[in-house]
């Protein structure tokens, strides 16, 4: 008799072990299934917005007030000078100057780029403009 029972209990544990073989396999095949349902990366990445855009130009370029111009110690104003009075970052190597406030002193722009407006206020004021 104890034969007997040492083979139902083994017996037993081999179905239990096939059973949960048997979910596992169809938990797969459900997976699967689920999956090949799904839309592809490409239809997901198409239907999502773009977030926008940075340029790297921006990271080298400046733009400066009319008004800030007024904080450069001396008469020339050139990129040495916008960063001695830290208006500008060191590894900015384009600025813009446009018009916005005034200007109070006569100065002299070299080697930037400026707005008509601001170059009109800067020769109105007494500078001059040298590209």
């Amino acid at each position: 008799p104890s034969n007997r029972l040492v083979a139902d209990e083994l017996e037993r544990r081999w179905n239990t072990a096939l059973e949960r073989v048997e979910r596992v396999e169809r938990r797969i095949e459900e997976e699967q299934t689920r999956r090949d349902r799904l839309q592809p990366v490409e239809a997901i990445q198409r239907r999502l917005p773009k977030v926008g855009f940075r340029s790297r130009k921006s990271l080298t370029s400046a733009e400066v007030r009319l008004s800030e111009l007024n904080a450069v110690e001396g008469d020339t104003v050139d990129l040495l000078s916008l960063r001695a009075a830290n208006l500008i970052n060191e590894n900015t190597d384009t600025v813009k100057i446009f018009q916005s406030g005034e200007i109070k002193k006569a100065v002299t722009v070299k080697g930037l780029r400026v707005s008509k407006g601001a170059r009109a206020a800067i020769e109105a004021a007494g500078g001059k403009v040298e590209d």
